[in-house]
């Protein structure tokens, strides 16, 4: 659940602030880089069994993470079975927006779906690496040429 939340969680912050702490959403009643509200903080301290969070450290972000982690681990409650990482990171990202059994709501697939273009998103530009190669560390000649074209093939066949 730890790495799932490590990727999930900047994904629903770009979704819900676009990484604005300050950010103040639905009339007011949504507040932080989260987009947290009071019945959500309310919930959270519900699961630790005391009054760990206030309303205003919503506007923390450390304090915004931490709630969105305990809601998280308290309330995913599906069956991530033979889902693959995508999946459970697109079914929390709805329970998320749409409460405890979001994931089943026909009004979160929208979200759900903007979750799973940034975690493609995200997970493609960490799978890619950039190589580079100056023209004084290529052997000149015919041999030079051969190493080039293989590093080309290799690179190209990496990718896959």
């Amino acid at each position: 659940m730890e790495t799932l939340l490590k990727i999930l969680i900047p994904i629903l912050m770009q979704i819900e602030s676009g990484n604005n702490p300050q950010a103040i959403g639905d009339n007011g009643e949504a507040v932080g880089i989260l987009q947290i509200h009071k019945i959500m903080v309310d919930d959270v301290n519900s699961l630790l069994g005391k009054i760990q969070f206030a309303y205003r450290d919503r506007l923390s972000v450390s304090d915004s993470k931490k709630m969105c982690e305990v809601y998280m681990v308290g309330r995913s409650n599906f069956t991530n079975k033979g889902l693959s990482t995508e999946d459970q990171i697109v079914i929390m990202g709805r329970n998320w927006n749409g409460g405890p059994k979001g994931h089943l709501k026909e009004s979160t697939i929208e979200y759900g779906e903007r979750v799973r273009y940034l975690y493609r998103k995200n997970t493609k530009k960490a799978e890619t690496k950039t190589y580079s190669l100056k023209a004084s560390q290529v052997e000149k000649g015919p041999f030079g040429l051969f190493v080039v074209c293989a590093l080309i093939v290799f690179l190209f066949w990496a990718r896959k």
